[in-house]
C-alpha cells in the first residue's frame, strides 16, 4: 500500500447470527452496538469510529442507521481521514463488536470478519479500545449485497476465530529485534503452582517438566507463588530446577508467606537476586520483583509496586541491552490486579517499545491478552485453580484431601496442570504460545456465583486453558 496515501480504504463482511436456544440453527439478527474498524499503524494502533459518525456510541444509533448491519451479509467500506500519514503496513484487520453483553474480536488474515455469538474470541478490555487517537470517517456506507453464495461456512468461522483469538501484533522496530537472533529461542513457563495449597503440586510439576523434556526449551521458568523456600519443599524444588540447566524463577506474593523471606527464595531455588536479567540465545528476560514496599496509593493487603531503584535499573537495562527483551513480573504490570504504579512501568516500557517485545505475568490466575502503549501484555494463568474465597466453600477431591489441605476449599480447581511453551522465532518473525486446556474439578466460578474483576469474563478470561497465541510482524 502507498504510504504516501493520507487514508486507507478496507472491505470487510459482517454476518451476525444470533444461535435459536431450542433448535441450535442459526437466524440472522440485527445486532445493536457500537461497531469499529480496528487497524494497526506502524505508528501505533488507531481506533476507527463508523457507523452514525465520529463519535458514535454504543446504541446511539438505531439498526437501520448502522449500516453495517443488516439481514443478509453485505459489503461495508471505510476510509479514514488521518490527521498524519503514518506508513500503513499490512498488518491485521479486524472488527470490534462491542454489544449489550460482550466485546469481541474477530482478526483474520484478509478483511472479511464474522461475529457469532456462541464462539469464543479474544476480548478487549475498556481501556485498550480507547486507543490513542480518534479520527472522524467519512460517510462511506456501502451498498448491501444479496445472500452471496460465497459466505463463510460454520465450521469455517469456527476455526478462524479461533485463529484469531490468538493473533495479536509486534510493532515494526521490535520485529526487527527479533530479526536480530540466531535461530528461535524457546522458553517453558508455568505459573502460580500454589504447591503449599494444592495436595498435587509435585504431580503438577512433574507433568510441565515431561512436557518440557519432550519441547526440548532453552529455559524453563516458574513466574511466581511457587513453593515456600523450605526443606519440606524441596522435592518439588529440586524436581524443578533439575529439569533444565536454565531454571529460572520469578518471586510471587505468596512466597513469602508463613514468615518466609526473598532472601530464602534467592537462596533455596537458586535466583541471582531478586531481580536480574538473563540472555538466553540472544533473548534478553528482564525479570521484576513486584513485591516491593513504598507505593504512595498502597491501600492494604500484599505489596504490589515496582520500586524506584527497580524502575530506574529497567530504564538503564532496556537503554544498555541490544536485542529483543520480554519483560517478566508475577504481578501483572497492566490489566486485572496490575501493580500500584502500573502506568509508570507501562510509560518506561512504551519508550522501549522497539526492543521489548512481550511482558508476561503470572498472580491473576486469568488467560488474557492486552496491550498498552504498543507493548503486549499476557497474563499466564495458575498451574493449579481460580480462587473464589471464603464465601463460596466447597469441596472438590475427597474429604480427607480438603481435611490435610483446608485451603483448597477456597479454589475451583483445573483438573490438569497449565502451563505454556513460548517461542521467539527469527526466521517468521513471530511470537507463538502453545497453551494447554483442562477442565475444573467439581464447580465453576460462574456455577457457584463467585464475585470477579468486572472487567473479566468467565468463560473467556476465567477459563481452566492458557490458549495458543502467536504476535506476528506487522512488516519487516
Amino acid at each position: 500500500m502507498n504510504a504516501k496515501r493520507r487514508g486507507v480504504t478496507s472491505r470487510c463482511s459482517l454476518l451476525v447470527r444470533r444461535r435459536r436456544s431450542k433448535d441450535h440453527s442459526f437466524s440472522r439478527t440485527v445486532l445493536p452496538g457500537h461497531h469499529c474498524l480496528f487497524i494497526p499503524f506502524d505508528l501505533g494502533t488507531i481506533l476507527l469510529h463508523h457507523g452514525d459518525g465520529t463519535g458514535a456510541r454504543r446504541n446511539a444509533a438505531t439498526p437501520g442507521q448502522q449500516k453495517t448491519l443488516g439481514r443478509s451479509l453485505h459489503s461495508v467500506g471505510w476510509e479514514a481521514r488521518l490527521q498524519s500519514s503514518p506508513a500503513v503496513s499490512a498488518g491485521r484487520v479486524g472488527l470490534l463488536v462491542e454489544s449489550a453483553v460482550r466485546q469481541r474480536l474477530l482478526s483474520f488474515g484478509n478483511t472479511r470478519v464474522g461475529d457469532f455469538g456462541s464462539i469464543e474470541v479474544e476480548r478487549l478490555q475498556g481501556g485498550e479500545t480507547r486507543m490513542e487517537k480518534k479520527m472522524p470517517i467519512a460517510n462511506t456506507s456501502g451498498p448491501a449485497a444479496p445472500d452471496m453464495s460465497d459466505r463463510f461456512s460454520r465450521r469455517g468461522l469456527l476455526r478462524a476465530a479461533a485463529a484469531a483469538s490468538a493473533g495479536f501484533a509486534l510493532p515494526k522496530m521490535a520485529a526487527a529485534a527479533v530479526g536480530r537472533l540466531e535461530k528461535p529461542v524457546r522458553i517453558g513457563l508455568i505459573a502460580d503452582l500454589h504447591h503449599d495449597v494444592m495436595h498435587d503440586g509435585v504431580a503438577r510439576t512433574g507433568a510441565f517438566v515431561k512436557a518440557m523434556a519432550a519441547r526440548r526449551p532453552d529455559a524453563i521458568m516458574q513466574i511466581g507463588d511457587f513453593a515456600y523456600p523450605n526443606a519440606s519443599n524441596k522435592e518439588v524444588i529440586d524436581l524443578f530446577n533439575g529439569a533444565h540447566e536454565r531454571s529460572l524463577h520469578v518471586i510471587g506474593n505468596h512466597d513469602t508467606d508463613s514468615g518466609h523471606t526473598k532472601k530464602q527464595c534467592a537462596d533455596i531455588w537458586g535466583m541471582t537476586g531478586r531481580y536480574y536479567a538473563q540472555n538466553i540465545g540472544g533473548l534478553w528476560l528482564l525479570v521484576l520483583d513486584g513485591n516491593d514496599r513504598g507505593s504512595p496509593t498502597h491501600k492494604g493487603g500484599y505489596p504490589s509496586y515496582v520500586g524506584k531503584e527497580q524502575s530506574k535499573w529497567l530504564t538503564e537495562q532496556l537503554a544498555r541491552v541490544d536485542g529483543p527483551v520480554i519483560v517478566v513480573s508475577h504481578q501483572p504490570l497492566a490489566g486485572a490486579w496490575a501493580v500500584d504504579n502500573a502506568k509508570e512501568i507501562q510509560s518506561i516500557l512504551g519508550e522501549a517499545s522497539d526492543k521489548v517485545l512481550l511482558a508476561i505475568n503470572g498472580h491473576s490466575h486469568i488467560d488474557d491478552v492486552l496491550r498498552r502503549q504498543k507493548v503486549t501484555y499476557m497474563h499466564v494463568n495458575s498451574a493449579s485453580y481460580q480462587w473464589v474465597g471464603g464465601a463460596h466453600l466447597h469441596e472438590s477431591y475427597s474429604k480427607d484431601v480438603h481435611a490435610k489441605y483446608p485451603f483448597i476449599s477456597y479454589t475451583c480447581p483445573y483438573r490438569d496442570s497449565l502451563f505454556a511453551t513460548l517461542t521467539v522465532d527469527p526466521k517468521s518473525l513471530t511470537i507463538r504460545v502453545e497453551g494447554r486446556k483442562s477442565e475444573w474439578v467439581g464447580p465453576s466460578p460462574a456455577e457457584l456465583g463467585a464475585d470477579q474483576d468486572p472487567t473479566l469474563t468467565d468463560g473467556e478470561q476465567i477459563a481452566p486453558r492458557i490458549r495458543d497465541r502467536q504476535v506476528k510482524r506487522i512488516a519487516k
